[in-house]
């Protein structure tokens, strides 16, 4: 799967290989909202930027992920990652329920609290993630 910054919609990869490949012009459109594809990390990170402004979910986990890992010129910042998550796993992002699952586990910028982390991987479950970890606490 592949997230559009431009729009917030998500492609699967053979739509974003078939994109590619029948390229109505020399640059790369976007195959819901038309617009072209950035054009260097700076370009989309600053889109990621104006899709978390207006709310989007998976927006927020993104750019939480690159502030945690200090990924793609965005500078690490385990606050800002951890803020990102929590705002994003409120609107119901499974994603961001994984991820603060497995910082409160091993407490990675946070107190550990496995009480928290179950919480959070119980949550991305219900809301259609892997649900991996929840089983192995049954």
């Amino acid at each position: 799967m592949r997230y559009q910054s431009c729009c917030g919609k998500i492609i699967c990869c053979g739509c974003a290989h078939a994109n590619v490949i029948v390229k109505r012009s020399s640059e790369r459109l976007c195959p819901f909202c038309r617009d072209p594809a950035p054009t260097s990390e700076d370009d989309k990170v600053e889109r990621i930027k104006k899709r978390v402004e207006v709310g989007d979910a998976n927006a927020m986990h993104t750019l939480g992920c690159r502030h945690f890992h200090g990924d793609r010129g965005v500078p690490q910042d385990s606050n800002k990652a951890l803020e990102l998550w929590h705002q994003a796993a409120k609107l119901g992002w499974p994603e961001s329920h994984y991820s603060l699952g497995l910082v409160y586990f091993d407490g990675e910028g946070v107190e550990k609290d496995i009480k928290k982390a179950k919480y959070h991987w119980e949550q991305g479950a219900v809301g259609g993630g892997c649900g991996r970890e929840v089983q192995s606490w049954n």
